[in-house]
């Protein structure tokens, strides 16, 4: 798992505190506030939808993408299908 923020720099430490609170273990990065690299991103990704998460399989492959709200046990099933491949 790695999280990317497009918040402002300044919003970035109340992310990161959120993160750290709920024991988030994986990395995080802050997309710094450009134009063009966000147009950049949302082009790479195919959506401008926020959130957005992406799962892969084991072999990198992308299998499903959710792009605005997550159901928490939508994500538990997918993942848990996707980990017993």
């Amino acid at each position: 798992i790695v999280t990317l923020s497009i918040d402002e720099s300044t919003d970035f430490s109340k992310a990161e505190a959120f993160l750290k609170k709920n024991d988030a273990t994986f990395p995080n990065f802050l997309l710094e506030d450009s134009e063009e690299k966000i147009d950049g991103l949302q082009k790479s990704i195919s959506t401008i939808g926020i959130p957005i998460l992406h799962l892969y399989d084991r072999k990198g492959k992308k299998i499903y993408t959710w792009d605005g709200e997550i159901k928490p046990e939508d994500l538990h099933n997918r993942v848990t299908n996707a980990l017993k491949n």
